[in-house]
């Protein structure tokens, strides 16, 4: 529906410019460049939900309650990057926006626990996991090897 929307929206603002005589390079870089790139957004989140979807459809019971979540969580961080449009559009009521921030905060403490399997799953592989910001993110600024130490704020 968003993606419909905002496509919709766009193809009448171009017809409307390229009538006054805009080219349409023009409209499509200068004027409008900010409605190209939501309707990019919009598509991709679409077709990300629908795999998503068809991936829970055909998933072994076993893992289908975690994908579940990763699914949904998925779909509440889209929803909420773009919660205005799903507000002004009804596609969301007001109690079910007000309470998106925990059922998003809900779904990772439930996600969580399972964060390696997933990495797992997905081929990472489990030196990709460490990072600075991993483990002891203070300590590894104040080594003397890391040159980001005099950025680092004294009172962290």
């Amino acid at each position: 529906l968003r993606e419909i929307d905002l496509v919709t929206d766009l193809q009448q603002r171009i017809e409307s410019q390229t009538c006054r005589g805009d080219s349409l390079f023009a409209i499509w870089m200068k004027q409008e460049g900010d409605k190209v790139l939501d309707v990019g957004y919009a598509h991709s989140e679409r077709v990300l939900w629908e795999s998503g979807l068809e991936i829970l459809g055909n998933a072994k019971q076993s893992i289908k309650s975690l994908l579940t979540r990763l699914v949904l969580l998925t779909g509440a961080i889209t929803i909420q990057k773009s919660l205005s449009w799903y507000l002004l559009h009804g596609s969301i009521s007001h109690h079910a926006a007000a309470n998106l921030k925990s059922e998003i905060q809900e779904l990772i403490t439930e996600i969580t626990p399972q964060a390696l399997n997933i990495c797992d799953g997905f081929g990472i592989p489990e030196a990709g996991l460490g990072s600075p910001i991993t483990g002891d993110y203070m300590s590894t600024l104040t080594k003397p090897e890391n040159p980001t130490v005099e950025w680092a704020p004294s009172r962290l």
